[in-house]
């Protein structure tokens, strides 16, 4: 494991960058175009894990607390959305669809992975800046909180979920705000150092990602 962290990080920036690109456009062709679209939505639990698992391979400075803040945001991601769903006083009314694969109560196991990497994304792009703690959790929820403000439309439409009255509720983007503060002050609890160049490119990448999904579906 430590050969294979050391080869990933000797790859340039500008390789990752292009590898990143190239995957995430294949995505966006595939699930632009509807015959195609089926099978693209049933690889995504698969290319969410991978995308974690080879984030975490990049990351310069792996503890144990790493691993324990990770799987504590992991299990507050699912945990959240679990009482999301089962209460609707959350996030708001909805209801996940079946791209994002198994359920457990009603909720895809895989939602916790997807928390846990714009979490640790936006933790370590913020990570070398000096500024307070506290003001660095608000920063970075505010960041997240626009990612998810462009990753509805484009959830939607894939299926990963839907609003029960067909809507994005404030309250879902308080609820983003309040929970990635909370996660966000998890990781800093741990004093944690992350170093990741993957980060910042995928972080940007999704993001232009989910905007041009959003759009052209």
């Amino acid at each position: 494991m430590k050969n294979l962290r050391k080869s990933l990080q000797n790859v340039s920036q500008v390789t990752l960058r292009r590898v990143l690109m190239l995957f995430y456009a294949v995505g966006l062709i595939g699930l632009v175009f509807p015959d195609s679209r089926p099978f693209f939505q049933a690889i995504t639990p698969i290319f969410l894990v991978a995308t974690v698992v080879l984030l975490y391979l990049f990351e310069e400075n792996p503890t144990p607390g790493l691993y324990i803040a990770s799987f504590l945001v992991f299990a507050i991601g699912f945990f959240v959305e679990v009482m999301g769903v089962k209460t609707g006083h959350v996030f708001g009314v909805y209801e996940y669809g079946t791209t994002l694969g198994p359920k457990l109560f009603e909720t895809p196991i895989i939602i916790g992975v997807l928390w846990l990497i714009q979490i640790y994304c936006v933790y370590t792009i913020l990570e070398p800046f000096s500024f307070p703690l506290w003001l660095k959790a608000l920063v970075g929820a505010v960041i997240l909180v626009v990612f998810d403000l462009i990753l509805e439309p484009a959830a939607v439409k894939t299926g990963m979920w839907n609003w029960s009255n067909g809507e994005v509720p404030f309250q879902n983007y308080l609820a983003w705000f309040i929970t990635s503060v909370v996660m966000l002050d998890l990781f800093h609890l741990f004093r944690l150092k992350t170093k990741n160049h993957m980060a910042l490119p995928l972080m940007a990448i999704q993001l232009v990602f989910f905007l041009f999904l959003g759009i052209l579906l």
